[in-house]
């Protein structure tokens, strides 16, 4: 992962935003997700056009779903003595410390790490379902 110069981890204006969309060499806004932001966008377009809308981006690629889980959501499934690696690292330094925020929505783009991952006699859909719906569950919980 790149290193981003020390102002880049702070809000930017609408102006800034849209600036550096414009050809501009800013590193924070070409590697911000344009899912995140179009899908936004859309959103605000049908239901928020007269609201501000904050967008934020905790994204790490090529990672497995219980890292994004907190170790509470993990011990909730029926998989929990199966987790294979490392848990909730992700989750308590890119999602926990927004826990104080009331979130609206989230985007959830992630996977194809899980795809790989063979666990003895356990189905990787039936694995990935189960972690999939107790993170969500986690999360609305913790978020409001």
């Amino acid at each position: 992962y790149d290193a981003l110069p020390g102002d880049c981890n702070r809000w930017l204006t609408a102006e800034e935003a849209l600036e550096s969309g414009s050809g501009s060499a800013d590193p924070f806004i070409s590697k911000f997700s344009a899912v995140c932001f179009m899908t936004a966008r859309d959103i605000a377009y049908m239901h928020t056009s007269s609201r501000p809308m904050g967008l934020i981006q905790s994204a790490v690629g090529g990672t497995a779903i219980e890292e994004w889980m907190s170790d509470e959501a993990i011990a909730a499934t029926r998989f929990a003595s199966s987790v294979p690696g490392q848990t909730s690292q992700l989750y308590n330094s890119m999602v926990a410390p927004w826990n104080r925020f009331a979130i609206r929505a989230a985007l959830w783009y992630q996977g194809e790490a899980n795809c790989f991952e063979d666990i003895a006699g356990v189905d990787k859909t039936a694995y990935y379902s189960d972690m999939l719906q107790s993170m969500i569950r986690d999360w609305r919980d913790r978020k409001g």
